[in-house]
């Protein structure tokens, strides 16, 4: 038995080491299209070290998906599920992680309620998910929901007569675990303009609650809306995707803060510039593992580009690496408009011990 249990142990090591020398041999990043013209590629894949004008390693989409559109995507570690919000096709879809061609969705719903979703986030209770919804709200949903389905509860939109909420027309999201709150970008009307802010909720908030906590003002250096946040815990960081009007129309910067700050606080650095080359970007991903930030660039028919950043870049900095062409079969009609990575220790080895 002590044998047997030695050779496993040097097994485990010897795959542990195979992992950290391939690095990314098996992560990936999957970007999805929010327009209906090229169904059979809905979602791309692409493994994390790719650059240039290429292929998809693999795609997602065609009749069995149902999906129409993949307006938002997150990864779901603990379930290896791909979590996809079909704006223009009203549900929720979720596969197996490795899913790809016209592959049938492990479960959907759909709400009334939810109408066309934006964001959607599997909060720490691993009971519920938070979805923005009807381009107002924030309803929560059965983590395990199937077909047509009412929310548990919803944060309302903030010009009800007696809201707290301040929600506008949410769009940037994601949730902190250790904090149980939800993060969300937003905007409101000053002048003859907007600014944008993000607004946090307790998990538990409902109806007209007030957010726990607002970010905004000149001193953030936020534009006039927020397209995407990411929150690294491990960090205390939150990265912010914001419009860069200095740089020229278009142009997008990824502001960095703390992950509590609140009020008019400064960030702690920025990324913005010319050569950062974000236009109409609007979604971000953070691949932890190589210390990476992914952006989908090129929304509303602006050049489609995917751009990575070092996760502690500051200024006007080139990306590491973009993935951009006529080879992806991404024009500037259908664009990336969602992303998510699978990590590499999620793909390779995926029990520790036997390949997936």
């Amino acid at each position: 038995m002590a044998a047997v249990a030695s050779l496993r142990h040097t097994l485990v090591l010897i795959a542990l080491a195979i992992v950290a020398a391939a690095g990314d041999a098996r992560a990936d990043v999957l970007a999805g299209r929010f327009s209906t013209l090229e169904s059979i590629n809905t979602v791309s894949r692409f493994t994390a070290s790719q650059s240039g004008d290429v292929a998809p390693i693999a795609v997602l989409g065609g009749p069995a998906t149902t999906l129409v559109s993949a307006g938002s995507m997150f990864y779901d570690v603990p379930t290896r599920e791909l979590w996809v919000s079909d704006f223009e096709g009203q549900q929720i879809a979720i596969f197996d992680a490795d899913a790809v061609g016209s592959t049938a969705p492990k479960r959907r719903f759909s709400s009334p309620l939810m109408g066309q979703p934006r964001s959607a986030r599997i909060m720490a209770n691993r009971s519920e998910v938070a979805v923005i919804s009807i381009n107002c709200c924030i309803s929560i949903f059965d983590a395990q929901a199937s077909g047509s389905v009412s929310p548990l509860r919803r944060i309302a939109w903030g010009g009800v007569s007696g809201s707290q909420t301040q929600l506008n027309n949410p769009s940037g999201f994601d949730y902190a675990p250790t904090r149980d709150r939800l993060f969300v970008g937003d905007y409101r009307a000053e002048g003859s303009g907007f600014v944008g802010r993000v607004l946090r909720f307790n998990r538990t908030a409902e109806t007209n609650a007030a957010p726990h906590s607002i970010l905004e003002g000149p001193q953030t250096l936020l534009g006039s809306y927020v397209a995407a946040i990411v929150v690294d815990e491990g960090a205390d960081e939150m990265f912010v995707l914001t419009p860069d009007a200095s740089t020229g129309p278009g142009a997008m910067a990824i502001v960095v803060f703390g992950i509590d700050d609140a009020g008019n606080a400064a960030p702690r650095r920025r990324i913005a510039g010319a050569s950062v080359g974000l236009v109409n970007a609007s979604a971000m991903a953070l691949d932890a593992e190589r210390g990476e930030l992914v952006v989908g660039s090129g929304a509303f028919n602006a050049t489609p580009a995917l751009r990575v950043f070092p996760r502690t870049g500051e200024g006007n900095i080139a990306p590491l690496r973009s993935i951009s062409g006529a080879a992806t079969g991404v024009t500037g009609a259908s664009g990336w408009y969602s992303l998510a990575v699978v990590p590499a220790r999620e793909r390779v080895f995926a029990n520790g011990f036997e390949s997936p």
